[in-house]
C-alpha cells in the first residue's frame, strides 16, 4: 500500500483524485441545506437540527478498471480534540422518528445521503451528504478504500487535512 493520496482544497472543496479514482467533498452552509430542505417542505423544527450539524457533500468516481469498495465505518474524522462525530443514517432516522418527522421527509432526507456502503463499478459516480457534529475547528479526514471485486484486494488511503463545517 502506498502512501495516502492528499487532497487540493480551494474553499470549501476538497478533491482527491489519482488513476484510480476522484473525491470530492464540498462543506455546506447552514443556509444552503436550510434552503435546500424548505423548498421541500420540511418543517421549521426539522430546519433549525440541521443547522447543528455540518454536512459535506461527497462524491467518488471509480476511474480504475476494477470494483472499489467504499465503506464509511471505514472513514474516520478527527479534531485535535479527538474523533469528530459523524452521524449514521439509522441515527438520523431514529432522530426524526422521535421528533415525529413525516415519512415522506425521512425518505427524502436519507436519499440525500451517501449510502454506508457501496461498490465502485469501473466508471461509475456517486454521491451524497456525510452528517458531522459542527465544529468552529478545523479537522482532519482518513478513508481507507479496498480495490476488488470481492472486497480483498489491495487498500487505497486518502487523507484530507484541515477540512471545515462551512460557515453563512
Amino acid at each position: 500500500m502506498a502512501g495516502p493520496l492528499l487532497a487540493v482544497s480551494v474553499q470549501n472543496k476538497w478533491v482527491v483524485e489519482n488513476k484510480e479514482i476522484k473525491l470530492v467533498m464540498i462543506a455546506r452552509t447552514p443556509e444552503q441545506m436550510a434552503a435546500f430542505y424548505e423548498a421541500r417542505g420540511f418543517p421549521k423544527t426539522v430546519i433549525r437540527e440541521l443547522d447543528k450539524m455540518c454536512f459535506i457533500t461527497t462524491s467518488l468516481r471509480n476511474k480504475s478498471q476494477d470494483v472499489i469498495w467504499m465503506k464509511l465505518a471505514n472513514w474516520k474524522f478527527t479534531s485535535k480534540q479527538g474523533s469528530l462525530k459523524r452521524f449514521h443514517r439509522n441515527e438520523l432516522k431514529a432522530r426524526w422518528q422521535k421528533i415525529g418527522l413525516a415519512q415522506q421527509y425521512q425518505s427524502t432526507f436519507r436519499w440525500t445521503l451517501i449510502p454506508e456502503v457501496l461498490d465502485y463499478h469501473p466508471g461509475e459516480r456517486e454521491g451524497g451528504n456525510i452528517v458531522l457534529q459542527r465544529t468552529a475547528e478545523a479537522f482532519n479526514f482518513q478513508a481507507q478504500f479496498v480495490i476488488g471485486a470481492e472486497d480483498d484486494g489491495k487498500s487505497l488511503s486518502v487523507r484530507i487535512n484541515n477540512l471545515r463545517c462551512a460557515e453563512d
